[in-house]
């Protein structure tokens, strides 16, 4: 009997190129989470009923780089926002596949999030239908075995134009977005004694890291809660941003 006429009442998802379900017993494992009840699972697992079990198995791969990323609040982070205020999975495993279909395991210190796993399952719906995989996602049954599957490897990224460097004497800020999430910016020593986000304006050595100087602000600058470290960096200072390191500009405030 085919998987897709035997998994009773379950959550469809469809956009008109293929169609993803989800088992009604992960569906009741969120729900007793939900509730405050025990899931009867610790950290989540997941396998994906499929036919496609190679398309299927890039899906899941490409949802596992993401579910990393996935907090307890069943938010998706960007690497500026990781600031650790809220718990992400310690581990996400490398995809296995079996005869029914691909499966993954998460790492979240035994601890069944709900947030979290109605996230990455909407994440795995995403990743499979954007391939056009037709599948259920389902809880992993604890005895089921698999070989690793590996990737194909993937084409290096083009270079980016490096920029001139020197070295500076950088810190952390605590800022927040129009949100309220928080965020560390950093922050560059200038001529003047102040302080400054943009590498374009730092007090730059071109040969040698300011050891004396860095141990005499230390000694200035009491430990706080809003500033993080200060150091010597060998840094870009062309005003380069790495990109996701920082807010978009319409969630900062200059605070």
């Amino acid at each position: 009997m085919p998987w897709l006429t035997v998994m009773g009442r379950a959550a469809t998802y469809g956009r008109g190129v293929s169609t993803v379900l989800v088992a009604p017993q992960l569906l009741e494992m969120l729900a007793r989470a939900e509730r405050g009840e025990s899931a009867g699972r610790g950290s989540p697992a997941f396998l994906v009923h499929v036919h496609d079990v190679q398309t299927a198995a890039a899906a899941v791969h490409a949802a596992s780089l993401r579910m990393i990323n996935i907090d307890e609040n069943g938010d998706e982070l960007e690497p500026w926002a990781d600031t650790g205020e809220t718990y992400t999975p310690n581990h996400v495993s490398r995809v296995h596949v079996a005869p029914p279909g691909p499966w993954v395991t998460v790492d979240s210190q035994g601890v069944f999030y709900p947030a979290m796993v109605r996230a990455m399952i909407a994440v795995l719906v995403e990743e499979l239908q954007r391939r056009d995989v037709d599948g259920v996602v389902d809880d992993l049954p604890r005895d089921l075995e698999g070989d690793p599957w590996e990737p194909p490897p993937s084409p290096a990224p083009p270079a980016a134009p490096d920029g001139p460097r020197a070295w500076v004497i950088t810190r952390t800020r605590r800022r927040h977005t129009t949100t309220g999430r928080m965020w560390w910016d950093w922050e560059y020593f200038t001529n003047s004694g102040g302080w400054t986000t943009d590498s374009r304006e730092a007090l730059m050595f071109a040969d040698t890291p300011p050891h004396d100087l860095v141990k005499a602000l230390i000694a200035d600058h009491p430990r706080s809660l809003d500033f993080g470290p200060i150091n010597s960096t060998f840094s870009r200072v062309d005003g380069h941003e790495t990109p996701g390191s920082k807010p978009p500009l319409e969630l900062r405030l200059d605070d």
